[in-house]
């Protein structure tokens, strides 16, 4: 995101609760058993190239199997979904 405090503000309207410090210009919310990252342009290279060149949305995604699946890296859309076991 290009400005944390403003989006974390945003965020945590919309899930109605206040996202904690998980680093430098880093915001993590719980929602269940899930968790959204909101890192700031300035807290990582990668996100930063990422916003310059596709503006603010998803970057990247893991999502855990059962086990079953095989590790892989998938690239939609400009964005990184790792699968994990």
């Amino acid at each position: 995101v290009s400005d944390i405090d403003n989006s974390a503000d945003r965020y945590g309207k919309l899930l109605g609760t206040q996202g904690v410090m998980a680093g430098l210009s880093v915001r993590e919310f719980a929602v269940g058993n899930c968790r959204i990252q909101l890192v700031g342009a300035e807290a990582d290279e990668a996100a930063k190239s990422h916003l310059q060149r596709r503006g603010q949305g998803p970057f990247s995604m893991t999502l855990n199997g059962n086990g079953d699946a095989k590790p892989q890296l998938l690239r939609v859309q400009g964005s990184d979904i790792h699968l994990v076991n």
